[in-house]
């Protein structure tokens, strides 16, 4: 199976030829090329602080990969979903309380929490929420949200809990409204997502191709697309400590898109 490529600026780009599921995924499935916008937005506009695109590390991690968010830490993702689905990945076998918090960015970049914040048990692997409810309003057509997913290693000790973040934007995007998705497979909806440069539903999508807790054969190559354009832009000012994370992110990203296919 090719791998998915992921790069810059949205593009109609040529319709794949319909494809049986899930049997025919490795067999059928071509290149998804991931295509970002061609000004990518980076997180809190490169101004990256403690609430926006980081990963702390905490005291409960016993593997080689901590806590990770399934989308960029250095720039913003992309999603028409009014209601995404957000995906990380749970390093630890043993079960510990998870807390995940949604927030919208507000004036001068003030941070308002969406809802309350949902309580859950980790488990390894893959772990996928869609944390907008159906009969609650969907997010906003143009602004800016920040997730985060805590894991409470010690109740006694919050400096020992897993904290991460990461940043997305809810975008218009009519040529997706325009055509008939009920018509195309979960491939093609992948492929489609991706060259529009949707990340979050391009996943959403290839989720669904995978088994429990894992990304399947599609949810790699994707994540391996990610990790491939998550380097920062030259003309983007990042301090040393910055591109040193963004760097380990790439990595266990890489690592992730091997180990749980």
């Amino acid at each position: 199976m090719a791998l998915a490529d992921f790069v810059p600026a949205p593009n109609e780009g040529t319709r794949k030829p319909r494809v049986s599921e899930p049997g025919g995924v490795r067999s059928h499935v071509e290149t998804v090329r991931f295509v970002p916008a061609p000004r990518r937005e980076t997180t809190s506009e490169g101004k990256r602080n403690s609430d926006s695109g980081t990963t702390r590390m905490g005291g409960c991690e016993t593997g080689e990969i901590p806590l990770t968010l399934l989308a960029s830490l250095n720039y913003v993702g992309q999603t028409i979903s009014t209601r995404p689905t957000l995906a990380w990945f749970v390093p630890d076998s043993q079960s510990f309380n998870l807390e995940f918090r949604l927030y919208e960015y507000g004036l001068d970049s003030e941070l308002k929490q969406v809802g309350n914040e949902i309580l859950l048990k980790s488990s390894p692997g893959i772990m996928k929420l869609s944390p907008i409810e159906p009969e609650t309003p969907g997010l906003s057509v143009g602004k800016k949200y920040l997730w985060q997913v805590t894991i409470i290693c010690n109740p006694n000790d919050p400096s020992q809990d897993l904290l991460a973040t990461a940043e997305f934007r809810v975008v218009d995007r009519q040529l997706i409204y325009s055509r008939n998705l009920e018509d195309l497979t979960t491939l093609e909806k992948v492929d489609l997502y991706a060259q529009e440069g949707l990340w979050y539903d391009a996943l959403s999508e290839a989720l669904k191709l995978s088994k429990e807790s894992k990304l399947g054969e599609v949810g790699s190559a994707l994540l391996e697309s990610l990790a491939k354009w998550e380097e920062p832009e030259a003309t983007q000012q990042v301090t040393s400590q910055q591109r040193e994370e963004i760097e380990h992110h790439i990595q266990h990203l890489r690592q992730i898109a091997i180990s749980e296919q």
